[in-house]
Order: C-alpha cells, then sequence, then structure tokens
C-alpha cells in the first residue's frame, strides 16, 4: 500500500473543482501522479480531443502527470448474463 505525498488529496479535490468549471461533474481520486477521473456519461464527452487535451491541461496545472477516465459499465446492461466457457 503505497501513501499519496503531501497535498495529493487538495489537489484532487482542486481537480475536480476545476473539472465541475468546465462542464464535468466529477470525483477525482489521486494515485501518486495519476489522477483517476470517475465521472458518469463523461466518456462520450471525452471523445473530443480538444476536451481531453484541456482536461489533461488542468491534470498537469493541479500536480498530476497522468489522467485516467474510469469507465462505468451502462445501467443497461446491468443484470446481462455472464458468458463462460
Amino acid at each position: 500500500m503505497s501513501v499519496p505525498p503531501a497535498g495529493a488529496a487538495s489537489d484532487a479535490v482542486a481537480l475536480a473543482t476545476a473539472l465541475g468549471a468546465i462542464g464535468i461533474a466529477s470525483v477525482v481520486e489521486a494515485r501518486d501522479g495519476l489522477a483517476v477521473i470517475k465521472a458518469a456519461g463523461a466518456a462520450a464527452r471525452l471523445a473530443s480531443s480538444s476536451l481531453r487535451r484541456e482536461v489533461l491541461a488542468l491534470g498537469r496545472q493541479h500536480g498530476f502527470t497522468h489522467v485516467a477516465v474510469e469507465l462505468e459499465a451502462d445501467a443497461a446492461g446491468a443484470g446481462a448474463p455472464l458468458l463462460r466457457d
């Protein structure tokens, strides 16, 4: 288990606030230099390369070297059968 560097939590909160300002409501989890963005429905919006560049720039401004977006399963697919061989 790694301990996040001092200030990582405040960086994550600040990044989440900055993302909210551009219309991406999210929770940000700091993992060392990686910011994991958890934002429901953001994956489709992030298809825009200009928005991805903006998110990455915001991540760097808040002390992160990398940004990842956690994809969520579509609720319509919940309970779908699991195929096993």
